[in-house]
């Protein structure tokens, strides 16, 4: 029998909290790295008229725990260019000390053996789980920055979302 939503369900309270404190700490992170980076990007694009602007996860980025995130211009739908410009975001200030948080909730499951041996795919499948909700979490600090570097009046458009899925605008008037 599949274990894994029995123990997502066990555990969700604790995955919240942990999700909220995370994204306290981020109010509280300097971003400017990843600021520069999106400015650097947006400043050297030859044209942002009639364009979209997509930061996106990188799923990928999650397994191989590197935390990179894609910002790319796109001339018409996100994801459909070929070629389009881009550049990676390295996040990885935003996932520090993941591996805490896990080890609190794999705890959390041991606890008074209400699962027992948990397999090493079972921690694994809860800690993408968890990795994918944290990445859509991020999406306030892409936005934080966004809003820091154009007021929405004169910003493009631009998306957050999943790498070739869906996305959501974050500011822009397009």
């Amino acid at each position: 029998m599949e274990r894994v939503p029995t123990m997502l369900n066990w555990i969700s309270k604790d995955m919240e909290k942990a999700i909220n404190n995370r994204k306290r700490n981020w109010q509280k992170l300097n971003i400017n790295p990843i600021k520069e980076k999106i400015q650097n990007f947006i400043n050297n694009l030859n044209s942002i008229e009639d364009k979209k602007i997509v930061i996106s996860y990188l799923k990928r980025s999650y397994i191989l725990k590197n935390h990179k995130f894609k910002i790319a211009q796109y001339e018409d739908e996100a994801f459909l260019e070929l070629y389009p410009q881009f550049e990676y975001l390295n996040a990885q200030s935003l996932f520090e000390d993941i591996d805490d948080d896990m080890r609190k909730m794999i705890s959390q499951l041991s606890k008074d053996n209400k699962f027992i041996q948990i397999k090493p795919s079972e921690k694994e499948e809860i800690r993408r789980y968890y990795m994918e909700w944290l990445y859509v979490e991020s999406e306030m600090v892409f936005k934080q920055i966004i809003l820091e570097l154009f007021s929405n009046s004169q910003a493009p458009p631009i998306y957050f979302g999943a790498e070739l899925g869906e996305v959501r605008r974050l500011v822009g008037d397009n």
